[in-house]
């Protein structure tokens, strides 16, 4: 199990360094500061979690705020157990 999170760890890291490696000479050819598509490329890492939640296909891997029914069940819940004790 934790081999396979080494793995992941190590696949990111690799993906991010090809991201960075690409963008420097990609900056040099639409002549913009290489920070400038870094920022963006970093934007774009930082928003990938949420595209899933936000685009109807489950949770994602971004946390996703209760909602009120959420908090009712929850306080349902703890109305139950507070009675039984």
């Amino acid at each position: 199990m934790q081999a396979r999170f080494v793995i992941y760890a190590l696949l990111a890291i690799a993906i991010v360094l090809t991201v960075v490696s690409v963008l420097v000479p990609l900056a040099e050819r639409f002549r913009l500061p290489h920070t400038v598509l870094l920022a963006i490329a970093g934007w774009c890492i930082a928003l990938a979690p949420a595209a899933p939640a936000n685009s109807g296909m489950g949770k994602g891997w971004a946390p996703v705020a209760p909602t009120s029914e959420d908090d009712n069940e929850a306080a349902e819940a703890g109305e139950a157990a507070s009675r039984t004790l």
